[in-house]
């Protein structure tokens, strides 16, 4: 073979080497192209499932007299018992927008990725927001709290205790090691504001235990200190803030603190 047809044979393998590499490349892009699709489908899917559920229960509601919607209410509630085990529970009212609801969003992402149980305790009788509600479809380790529910876990987290200032009627029972409330808003808030007093009694009603309170960031910590009201003695306040001054979670750092971590040969919501 001649040295020029040996060059004409190497340059032919090199460019079919070069093809089959960007079939190859156009092949992974396409998948990517294809499970990306199948992620965005699946929540328009869960969204519009959600919203729908939620049409037809208030046209069920909008149907019924007062005395069969009490009654209906009531059944809607009734459900068997569960004995739960999460390493966390999250506690708030979930029919927030989303943008109020952005740490409880970060900290059920990252009990994901660390392997963390996480339960959602829903203080409100209106619809979960969709966010929400597509999590919960997406993390099998993610479920929502019944009133019947017997629940022991490592950590509670409850997020904006204004939604506390008034008793929660039906509450499953909690044994957390640890309870920790995060202050998006001060007591003193014009918008926003609270009474200590009644959000820490009736705390006590989701968890017969006491709590260490966070300023969400210095500005809501400058209010508090402002404030220096009587009722900051109803709760034991954190000198640290929930979010860094970056606007940057500390949610792992004080997982870390807290020494919180996966149940050994937990693999699910029990």
């Amino acid at each position: 073979m001649t040295e020029a047809r040996q060059r004409d044979y190497s340059e032919e393998y090199r460019r079919l080497q070069e093809d089959l590499q960007k079939v190859e490349e156009d092949r992974i892009a396409s998948e990517k192209k294809l499970e990306a699709r199948k992620r965005e489908w699946k929540s328009v899917q869960t969204s519009n499932l959600f919203k729908l559920v939620t049409a037809a229960k208030q046209l069920k509601h909008s149907l019924l007299s007062p005395k069969e919607e009490r009654n209906y209410e009531q059944s809607d509630q009734e459900c068997e018992r569960a004995i739960l085990t999460p390493e966390v529970v999250l506690a708030s009212d979930f029919s927030l927008q989303p943008d109020q609801l952005a740490s409880v969003i970060e900290e059920i992402n990252v009990n994901q990725q660390i392997g963390l149980r996480t339960a959602l305790l829903h203080f409100s009788t209106r619809a979960i927001d969709p966010t929400i509600a597509s999590l919960l479809d997406e993390y099998e380790g993610v479920v929502i709290l019944r009133p019947r529910d017997e629940v022991t876990c490592q950590l509670l987290l409850i997020h904006h205790p204004n939604v506390l200032e008034k008793p929660i009627a039906k509450l499953p029972h909690i044994k957390p090691e640890i309870v920790k409330v995060v202050m998006e808003t001060a007591p003193n808030d014009q918008a926003g504001g609270y009474s200590l007093r009644k959000v820490s009694r009736n705390l006590l009603d989701v968890a017969d235990k006491r709590a260490r309170w966070y300023p969400y960031d210095e500005t809501v910590k400058a209010a508090i200190h402002n404030w220096d009201h009587r009722d900051l003695r109803y709760i034991k306040l954190s000198y640290n803030t929930w979010v860094n001054n970056q606007g940057k979670s500390n949610y792992s750092m004080y997982l870390d603190e807290s020494l919180i971590t996966k149940t050994e040969g937990a693999e699910g919501i029990d």
